[in-house]
């Protein structure tokens, strides 16, 4: 129960950290000042270990 709410509270970050980074695209490739996103991929990864690589590709496969 406590893996799927970190997974649900971590989909809602994701979403919403992708979601700001894309508000201010600079020049004419939209290029974004930074990408918060995958470094809280990484955190979770690093923290929780593979077993929550399947909530890390659900993320990045529902931003696109």
């Amino acid at each position: 129960m406590r893996n799927l709410l970190i997974v649900v509270v971590y989909l809602a970050a994701y979403l919403l950290l992708d979601w700001a980074g894309g508000i201010f695209p600079l020049g004419p490739f939209a290029i974004n000042p930074w990408n918060a996103s995958p470094g809280l991929s990484v955190a979770l990864l690093l923290w929780g270990g593979l077993r929550f690589a399947p909530a890390v590709f659900v993320a990045a496969l529902v931003s696109d």
